[in-house]
């Protein structure tokens, strides 16, 4: 489990450590069916099917920070889906995913960065927030 600021955290069924977190979230977004009558100027629009999309996580490595970016590569390649938990101040958000992008640069010395896309299946679970 890592932690970014106000207690933020991302755990996975297979992934448990993951440096240092610099920016955590998540994405949910709705399809929508077109309910435009022919007697109207406007568009109009109803709310249809919920997209869980996706996490994403910008995280830090240094060597201190435990963590292991080879992790993340693995379970890119194996297209293993997990159960993933973002766990905020005021709640948590968990979502069954697979990861689906694995970026790795070193912008600075010693430090390699990580930017991960979690890609999200079936209903999103919320406590709290």
């Amino acid at each position: 489990m890592a932690t970014l600021g106000w207690s933020s955290t991302l755990t996975g069924s297979y992934v448990t450590n993951i440096g240092e977190i610099t920016s955590i979230g998540f994405s949910l977004s709705t399809d929508h069916a077109d309910t435009t009558s022919t007697a109207s100027k406007y568009a109009a629009y109803v709310p249809t099917t919920i997209q869980p999309n996706t996490i994403f996580v910008s995280a830090l490595y240094d060597g201190s920070s435990g963590g292991d970016v080879q992790q993340f590569v693995r379970e890119f390649k194996l297209k293993r889906k997990a159960t993933w938990t973002v766990t905020f101040p005021t709640g948590t958000f968990r979502c069954d995913g697979y990861v689906s992008t694995v970026t790795v640069a070193s912008p600075y010395d010693s430090v390699v960065r990580l930017d991960l896309v979690i890609t999200l299946t079936g209903e999103p679970l919320f406590n709290g927030a």
